[in-house]
C-alpha cells in the first residue's frame, strides 16, 4: 500500500492533524441542553400543551388532586423513590414521610387553587414547574387555616414515566 516509510508517515501525520478538527465538528454539532418556559395562563387549559410539557402539567395536577382526596396512593404512584420536599415551614421531608402524613391526614385541605404556573423545560428528561398555590383546610388538631406559597417542583423522565424528584415551597404573605 505504502511505497515508503516516509509516506506512511506523512499520511499518519496528516490523519493526526485532521482528527482534532473532525472531533471539533462533531462537539460544535452537538445542541446544548435546551431550556423553554411555557406558561401556563389556566390550569385548567393543561390539555392544549404537548408532549411531555402536557405529562408533567397532568402529573401537577394528579399530585393537587391526591392531596385534596388524601390519596397517598395515587401520589406515591407520582413521586420518585428518592423524592425530597422542603416544606414551607423548612421541614425537610422524604417520600416516606410525606406519604405517611397524607395518609394520617395530617393536614386535609378543601381547596387548592394553582396559578403563576409556568413549566420550564431543561432537555429531554427534565423539568422544573413553578407555581402559586392558595390552600384551605384544616391541620392535624382540626383547626382551620388559609395559606399561600410559591413552590418549585422538579420533575425527571424515569423508565416508569414522569416522576417528581424534589420540591421547595416558600410561604407568601401577600394578597396576591
Amino acid at each position: 500500500m505504502f511505497k515508503s516509510m516516509t509516506a506512511m508517515l506523512r499520511v499518519f501525520c496528516l490523519l493526526l492533524l485532521l482528527l482534532p478538527l473532525q472531533a471539533q465538528k462533531k462537539s460544535a454539532a452537538k445542541p446544548a441542553p435546551q431550556t423553554m418556559t411555557q406558561e401556563v395562563p389556566d390550569t385548567g387549559k393543561l390539555a392544549l400543551l404537548a408532549g411531555a410539557a402536557q405529562e408533567v402539567g397532568f402529573g401537577e395536577s394528579s399530585i393537587r388532586t391526591a392531596r385534596l382526596n388524601n390519596d397517598a396512593d395515587a401520589m406515591a404512584k407520582l413521586l420518585a423513590a428518592g423524592y425530597i420536599t422542603t416544606s414551607a415551614e423548612g421541614e425537610l421531608l422524604d417520600r416516606t414521610a410525606l406519604l405517611a402524613a397524607v395518609k394520617r391526614g395530617d393536614s386535609h385541605y378543601y381547596s387548592i387553587s394553582l396559578s403563576d404556573m409556568a413549566i420550564h423545560r431543561f432537555g429531554p428528561f427534565l423539568y422544573v414547574i413553578t407555581a402559586r398555590e392558595d390552600l384551605g383546610g384544616k391541620d392535624d388538631k382540626g383547626t382551620d387555616f388559609v395559606r399561600s406559597r410559591r413552590y418549585t417542583r422538579v420533575w425527571q423522565k424515569q423508565a416508569v414515566g414522569w416522576r417528581a424528584i424534589a420540591c421547595q415551597e416558600t410561604p407568601v404573605e401577600d394578597s396576591k
